[in-house]
């Protein structure tokens, strides 16, 4: 009996046929992009157990992009950023994002980003900013400029809802910004920053705790 996230991955990858566009797509990219739009697709409850029952990871892909149009955000901007995209490949991303629209309210123009990304919900901006792998990002969360400068996340950060973490910054390596807080200074690792202007509250446990917390609602949610 198949859980109830890899049911919905393989009910998409039955349903998904406009998706399939997005298989062409994907293969046309570069190794390096290929792997990490799958350790965003990872993120993502179910994907990984479908590929355990036998189905392939385009087929995989589809369904996911299907029926999920954060991830088709995350996705087009693996394939906009791509150095080898050629002119079939441009084309092959047009249709899809005809076919298949990214949400609306997720605008992602940064630097660079790890393998990993996951968008919780929508009305989400990511300016020229740098963020490391398996980053998670609330609603209604602004990254960008300030000042000269733009923000550099590291891994494992979880920003919660309503957060803005502007300017040039260090958020570093297992933080949770909390919702609503105003981030303009460092954040050391594994700590949490609340409020506004944001302060330090806590380290370590408290981090590990609200990791935990998350990832539990990520199964819940999916």
């Amino acid at each position: 009996m198949f859980g109830r996230n890899v049911e919905r991955v393989l009910r998409a990858v039955l349903h998904g046929y406009r998706a399939r566009c997005c298989g062409p797509l994907f293969k046309s990219l570069d190794s390096k992009t290929q792997q990490l739009i799958v350790a965003d697709a990872k993120s993502h409850p179910g994907f990984e157990e479908a590929e355990q029952q036998g189905v392939g990871t385009v087929a995989c892909l589809e369904g996911l992009l299907y029926r999920s149009a954060l991830f088709r955000s995350v996705f087009y901007y693996r394939c906009s950023r791509c150095e080898t995209l050629g002119t079939v490949g441009r084309i092959l991303l047009n249709r899809c994002m005809k076919m298949l629209p990214p949400n609306p309210s997720v605008e992602i123009n940064a630097a660079s980003i790890g393998g990993g990304l996951r968008l919780l919900h929508g009305s989400v901006v990511i300016g020229s900013a740098v963020l490391g792998q398996n980053v998670r990002i609330g609603a209604g969360v602004v990254i960008g400029y300030r000042h000269g400068g733009t923000p550099t996340i590291h891994d494992d950060v979880h920003v919660c809802s309503n957060a803005t973490v502007i300017g040039a910054i260090d958020v570093g390596e297992g933080a949770v910004i909390g919702a609503g807080a105003v981030v303009l200074n460092d954040v050391p690792a594994y700590a949490v920053a609340v409020g506004n202007p944001a302060r330090i509250v806590d380290g370590g446990q408290v981090a590990e705790a609200l990791h935990r917390k998350a990832a539990e609602d990520l199964e819940v949610m999916d």
